[in-house]
């Protein structure tokens, strides 16, 4: 019932029909260790070769001492849950555990033997030290959580569970079976998943994967990171939905789905922003790659700013069509459905201003109407005016404008079915005033000893437009001598537009086939003296 102490000895083989607790030890060759209950300790062991320890399934296994050395490889045949603490690196043989692996270490973690692990496994090897437990009949029943190592290399036959688990150099993973978590990742350098046919769902908010992600098999892929990521290249036969919480998603290697359904490839840069949020992460094409989907199906790439999600516009290709705006996974700000093949959205709006253009003409008495079409600028993408949709309308205070004058021209009406923003600016109507020469028709009148004319005020050139009029005005000869072809000048004359005359740009013209006709007098009341005759007739 007390501890056992191997003070020192080479081979060492022990058997205890209870539980056995070892005292500080020092065995210079192999290790065994049979018992029929749970085996601990009270001392630190140091082993130089291999230890093949058997307590049964029920039994638990506590060699955790901080001390322990364990130079050969150890083996557990059968127990429930094993802790095992190693001052150095640890090489493991066959293991059939029933329970929980706690496995603490201040070096490399190997294994020379299939470990078969009902429960859950956690592995602590230090930052700077590598974990290779990539035996292809390894079974990690339950969760596995790496609480510490270097490069990190594990497989399991079947289906595998991550726990919160940091990884300060490389990550490959190879299993049989599906690929799943309970908690966050944090891998600092890259990261290789081999699934097979099975789907691999580290999809936690909190994942950080520092290093290059590639997915060289699998079926359906979800995979999460809380910031930027990096995919070096992604393989599934299912659904590829991958995302960034905040920052850029990078797609440095070929992305290639075989399924065959709508949306097979989804990529999302800032997943945490709403639509509308151009900040918060974009989609970053590296290289050369390709995005490849099956025929019929569309791959969609979610992103934020559109001078921010570099070689993008490329990607998808300008001009293409397949570019929407202001959406994101949740909603979408466009009418227009998506194409098959490759498809870019963005959580930014750029806008589209629509300006009407300017409208110059003459004044003819006619209320306005309309404009003189628009013009739009702001198009992204190699979109161009084709996405406009609807009739223009025109407001503002040209419509119904009479006089001449400058107004306004306001379009509306427009609409866009890939979620731009529209925005409008007015152009200008200008009505120029109507050009008309103003003259009297021909004066005949007679002789007055003044140059004051009875003309009639007419347009001798351009004309008046609507009820418009002439009235009033003066009219003067150029001398008040009879004559005819005599030159008649106008001015003063009123023309009647309810503008004040402001409608007209008015010349004067002068009259020159007026006449002015003598005035006929009678003399008469004079008498002559008398006087003798003479001949003469004076």
């Amino acid at each position: 019932t007390g501890a056992v102490t191997v003070v020192s000895g080479n081979d060492v083989s022990l058997r205890d029909t209870n539980t056995m607790a070892l005292g500080a030890s020092t065995i210079s060759g192999d290790a065994t260790l049979v018992t029929g209950g749970d085996i601990t300790q009270t001392g630190a062991l140091d082993a130089n070769g291999a230890t093949s320890i058997t307590a049964g399934s029920g039994n638990n296994i506590t060699l955790n001492n901080s001390s322990n050395d364990f130079s050969g490889v150890v083996s557990v045949s059968s127990a429930y849950d094993v802790s095992l603490q190693d001052a150095n690196s640890i090489e493991l043989g066959a293991w059939n555990i029933t329970g929980d692996l706690t496995l603490v270490v201040d070096g490399t973690i190997s294994q020379s033997g299939a470990l078969d692990i009902s429960l859950d496994t956690s592995l602590t090897a230090g930052s700077g030290n590598s974990i290779d437990l990539s035996n292809s009949a390894n079974d990690f029943g339950n969760v596995v959580t790496v609480v510490s190592g270097n490069d990190v290399s594990l497989r399991d036959a079947n289906a595998f569970e991550f726990g919160a688990s940091s990884i300060s150099g490389d990550l490959s993973l190879v299993t049989g079976g599906d690929v799943l978590q309970s908690g966050a990742l944090n891998i600092d350098g890259t990261t290789s998943i081999t699934a097979g046919a099975n789907d691999i769902t580290l999809n936690n908010t909190g994942n950080d994967f520092s290093g290059g992600v590639s997915v060289v098999s699998g079926d359906t892929i979800r995979l999460t990171d809380t910031n930027a990521m990096t995919l070096s290249g992604v393989t599934a036969s299912g659904i590829i939905d991958i995302a960034t919480q905040t920052g850029d998603l990078t797609v440095a290697g070929n992305i290639e789905s075989t399924f065959n359904g709508s949306t097979t490839i989804t990529l999302n840069a800032g997943k945490s922003e709403s639509a509308g949020t151009a900040s918060g992460g974009n989609i970053i094409i590296s290289g050369s790659p390709t995005i490849t989907v099956d025929s019929g199906a569309r791959a969609i790439l979610y992103t934020g700013s559109i001078s921010g999600s570099s070689g993008l516009t490329d990607f998808i290709g300008s001009g293409s069509g397949n570019f929407r705006y202001n959406s994101d996974e949740t909603t979408a700000n466009y009418v227009i459905s998506l194409g098959t093949g490759n498809n870019a959205i963005y959580r930014e709006q750029p806008t589209v201003t629509v300006t009407a253009s300017d409208h110059a003409i003459t004044y003819d008495a006619s209320a306005y109407s309309g404009g003189n079409g628009v013009t739009s600028s702001g198009y992204q993408n190699g979109d161009t005016n084709a996405i406009l949709t609807g009739t223009v309308s025109y407001g503002g205070n040209s419509q119904g404008a009479e006089n001449a004058g400058t107004y306004t021209i306001t379009p509306s009406n427009l609409a866009n079915g890939l979620g731009y923003g529209l925005s409008y600016t007015s152009g200008t109507l200008t009505i120029n005033k109507a050009a008309i020469t103003i003259s009297t028709s021909d004066v005949s009148q007679t002789y007055d000893g003044t140059t004051s004319a009875n003309g009639t005020a007419i347009v001798t050139s351009g004309s008046l437009f609507g009820s418009d009029s002439l009235s009033g005005g003066s009219f003067t000869f150029d001398d008040k001598n009879v004559g005819t072809n005599k030159t008649v000048t106008t001015a003063g004359v009123t023309v009647n537009d309810g503008n004040s005359g402001n409608n007209y740009a008015v010349t004067y013209a002068n009259n020159t086939s007026s006449t002015i006709t003598q005035k006929v007098i009678t003399i008469s009341g004079s008498s002559a003296g008398n006087k003798v005759y003479d001949g003469n007739t004076t």
